[in-house]
């Protein structure tokens, strides 16, 4: 179970770094596309946060499979679907 609990916390302060790198990005995106990248990871991994938050202790499977679906479920576009094939 220690494991679990570690992966859920991993995927938290990674959805937590993404979330707060919104800024930063956008301004990359927005040099090299149509600069939405940022606000779509920030919405989904918001979603992930959510997803997870429902139950601390999954297990390992479980809280990739929250995870793909937060990312599926709420982000479209390019970039987002790269992250979701991650997951």
């Amino acid at each position: 179970m220690k494991q679990n609990i570690k992966l859920s916390k991993i995927m938290d302060a990674t959805a937590r770094a993404i979330i707060d790198a919104e800024p930063k990005l956008t301004e990359l995106d927005s040099a090299l596309g149509d600069g939405d990248c940022g606000q779509g990871m920030k919405k989904g991994f918001t979603a992930v946060l959510e997803s997870l938050s429902e139950d601390p202790e999954l297990d390992a499977a479980t809280v990739l499979k929250k995870t793909a679906m937060a990312l599926i479920s709420s982000v479209g576009g390019h970039p987002e679907q790269s992250m979701e094939r991650l997951f």
